[in-house]
């Protein structure tokens, strides 16, 4: 027995009547579910927030300030399976590794000079990395024209030592609602990362791998052109399930 989607309601349909003609019939394709965060910041919220954004995103042009997307991303040193083009009647065996060694990026993108700034470590994320994270982003914009970071909710981005620092190096911390990952830019980053550096690819050593994500963000520069074209200010709004 299969179950189907239809709409918003479940279709359970026997195997013994699992054929191609009843599923035409019926409207039904075979085809893996989107994914979306178990908790979602309310529609009202999340329109609420784009049109402030909008507001202070304006504004910030007008006095030549700067607006940047940030977000760290913790990334496995292990390959990743995804779609390809393969010959028929063949398998693909992708190697991957065993061990749990990562890569953390605490990252800040500016999405109208894609300029990247920020971390890249091989530990947690605490106040202290978040602090030099926000140094090196401050090093990045020497002018020290005010820097309008977006960011989660995550309690080291929001700890008072974190915010006092900022605030000294001239960087105002803009805090996303709760539950809206999809109002970070930087979000749309991580997932062109993915496909660049770890979709079907395997690395054999955690140097190898290190070195690779040091050369992309170094040239991101490179991917200008696709670059431009997610970071379009385009937001999208979830709605729940």
């Amino acid at each position: 027995m299969q179950a189907f989607y239809r709409k918003k309601f479940l279709i359970w349909i026997p195997s013994s009547l699992n054929s191609k003609n009843l599923k035409k019939k019926l409207h039904l394709s075979f085809k893996k579910q989107k994914i979306i965060p178990g908790k979602i910041a309310s529609i009202e919220t999340q329109e609420n927030f784009i049109e402030e954004y909008f507001e202070l995103f304006n504004e910030a042009k007008k006095w030549c300030c700067h607006v940047l997307f940030y977000d760290p991303v913790h990334q496995l040193h292990n390959s990743e399976s995804a779609k390809c083009w393969i010959e028929k009647w063949t398998e693909f065996f992708l190697k991957s590794n065993t061990w749990r060694n990562r890569i953390t990026a605490m990252w800040a993108i500016n999405p109208i000079s894609l300029m990247f700034s920020g971390l890249i470590i091989e530990d947690n994320c605490d106040t202290e990395t978040t602090k030099t994270a926000l140094k090196n982003i401050r090093e990045d914009y020497p002018d020290w024209k005010p820097i309008f970071m977006f960011l989660d909710n995550a309690a080291y981005n929001r700890s008072y030592e974190v915010q006092e620092y900022a605030l000294k190096l001239w960087i105002i911390l803009c805090y996303l609602p709760p539950y809206s990952p999809n109002l970070n830019l930087i979000e749309r980053l991580r997932k062109f990362m993915k496909k660049k550096l770890v979709k079907n690819r395997y690395y054999e050593t955690l140097d190898e791998f290190r070195t690779i994500f040091l050369n992309f963000f170094s040239n991101l520069w490179n991917y200008a052109d696709e670059l431009r074209h997610i970071f379009d200010n385009n937001f999208v709004i979830l709605n729940a399930v």
